[in-house]
């Protein structure tokens, strides 16, 4: 279940990663991180976008919530999500049961991932991805932010390809 306001925020736990050789995509290197079967194991994704130049925050419960928060299991078929509408400011949620079509959208958009760790620029929204097989679970960031050189964080380029795929999914 997508786990979405704990203090205003968007909750989603962060485990290690490794460093992994920058010039290689993310899909011929995983047996390294995602295990042998690579992004065709892989069971479910978190997906959380946040901040960014001109974006508010949405009111929530006594909270705020800025961004948008996607959970994808592909076990269930199912996409659950939340987003900061910016007019008329409020969160939008719900789920939705993906197609096997769809799902194969969603691995073919994690392939197009590619380790980066040399950008280092501001008013971006931070784009964090945690990818989950039965034994594992990688943290990736947005190599946009590579310069803070975050620990347990492999940093990606194409990241963005993910989240619109995600929100196109969502609408």
């Amino acid at each position: 279940m997508l786990a979405v306001f704990a203090a205003g925020c968007t909750v989603i736990s962060g485990p290690d990663g490794g460093e992994l050789d920058a010039s290689v995509p993310v899909d011929t290197i995983d047996a390294g991180e995602l295990g042998d079967g690579g992004v065709s194991d892989v069971r479910s994704i978190d997906a959380r976008s946040t901040g960014g130049f001109g974006q508010g925050p949405c009111p929530v419960d006594g909270g705020s919530f800025s961004g948008d928060a996607y959970h994808v299991t592909f076990d269930a078929g199912l996409l659950e999500y939340a987003r900061c509408q910016v007019a008329p400011r409020a969160v939008r949620s719900g789920s939705k049961l993906l197609s096997s079509d769809e799902q194969a959208a969603i691995r073919t958009s994690l392939r197009a991932l590619v380790v980066d760790a040399s950008g280092c620029g501001v008013d971006k929204p931070m784009m964090v991805l945690e990818v989950s097989t039965a034994t594992t679970t990688v943290h990736y960031k947005d190599s946009f932010y590579a310069c803070g050189h975050e620990a347990g964080v492999t940093y990606v380029d194409h990241i963005d390809g993910v989240f619109s795929l995600l929100s196109q999914l969502a609408e």
